[in-house]
Order: structure tokens, then sequence, then C-alpha cells
């Protein structure tokens, strides 16, 4: 008789996988936060439901009226905005507080404008979702994941440093790495605001949203 074997965890990589990767997920959990209340409070809150309006309008009205070099600047400005915004923050001690907190408004705005979208114009807005708003902004998301899980680390290493009792240690060439992440992240930039200015080139005008 064969011997059974007992699937476990750490049998299938799922320990290892998750020790690798905890900071990136517990990211990724934070922007699902954002996102759950940014649309409760979209649904409850009078406030957040115009700044939702506010934010929509402004997201596609440079896109309607704006050439596709318009719109490829403005959506890497945005998006460079952000990057750099979570590039201090890693540079910093507070890195491990500021870092998530960012990445919680960022699905704060996510879950508004989406959520404005579905409850205004209904199948219109969930299409618009899917094929102007999501590609663009998951392919931004993912690098900036990495991104930011290198700032929370850079981060906690000047935290460690500034202890008591803690040993010297030359950040020089930590820093260099950790620059040398969000460079990646330049790349990822560039095709998601490519990706963004195409499809809203070719595709937004179908959508004649109404300011």
């Amino acid at each position: 008789m064969k011997r059974s074997r007992v699937v476990s965890l750490k049998n299938i990589g799922l320990t290892d996988f998750f020790k690798r990767n905890i900071i990136i997920l517990m990211l990724c959990l934070v922007f699902i936060l954002g996102v759950f209340v940014g649309t409760v409070c979209y649904i409850k809150n009078p406030v957040s439901t115009n700044l939702s309006r506010d934010w929509f309008n402004d997201y596609i009205s440079f896109r309607i009226s704006d050439s596709f070099f318009s719109v490829f600047i403005n959506s890497a400005i945005y998006f460079l905005t952000i990057s750099i915004s979570v590039f201090a923050c890693g540079s910093s001690m507070m890195g491990t507080v500021l870092v998530p907190s960012l990445i919680l408004y960022l699905g704060f705005r996510y879950g508004l404008i989406a959520s404005y979208a579905y409850s205004v114009y209904e199948l219109k807005g969930i299409a618009f979702n899917a094929i102007i708003l999501i590609p663009p902004t998951v392919m931004f998301l993912i690098g900036l994941f990495f991104a930011s899980k290198s700032s929370v680390e850079f981060s906690l290493i000047m935290t460690k440093l500034a202890l008591p009792k803690s040993a010297p240690r030359n950040i020089s060439s930590d820093f260099k790495i950790y620059s040398g992440k969000f460079v990646i992240l330049f790349f990822v930039i560039f095709l998601s605001s490519i990706i963004d200015a195409s499809l809203c080139r070719w595709l937004i005008d179908f959508f004649k949203f109404a300011n």
C-alpha cells in the first residue's frame, strides 16, 4: 500500500509564502478595507456622497475632452505623486504608519468613485469601472504594493537603528536597493498611464457621462 501523506500548509509552501509576502498581503487588506469604508460612507454619509461626485467628475472631465497625450501626462502625474509620497514616507521612521495610511486612502478614494458610478449610472457605471477604471488602477497597484513593501521594510530598518543598543549599520546600500525598487515602479507607471490614455481615447466617449 502507498503511504498516505498528510497535506499541510508547510508541505505545499504556503507558510513560507505568507512569511515572505506578509507585508504585501497586509497592504492588500488595508486597501480592501479602504474600499469597504468608502462604499459604506457613500451609502451612509451625505458629505462623502458629495465628495465622491466631485472626485468622479474630476476623474472623467479631462479624460473626455483632452488628447491622448494630455490624459497620459495627467495620469502619470497622479501615479507619480502617489509613488513619490510613498517613497518619502518610507524614508522616515514613520513609514510603517504613513505608508498603510496612504494605501487606505487610495482604497477609500476608489471605493467612493466606484460607488458613485454604480449608484448613479447603474450598468453604464459597472461597465465604466470594468473597462476604464480597473485596468490601469490594478496594474499600478500591483507595482505600488511591491514598492510599498520596500518602503515599510526600509522604515523598519531606520526605526531599529534608532533603538538603544542597536548595532551600527551602513544603510547606503539598503537605500540604493530601496530606490531601485521605485525605478522599476516608474516603468509600471508608464505602462499604466499608456493603458489609461489608450482606453480613454478609444472608449470613454461611448459612456457619455454628464457632469
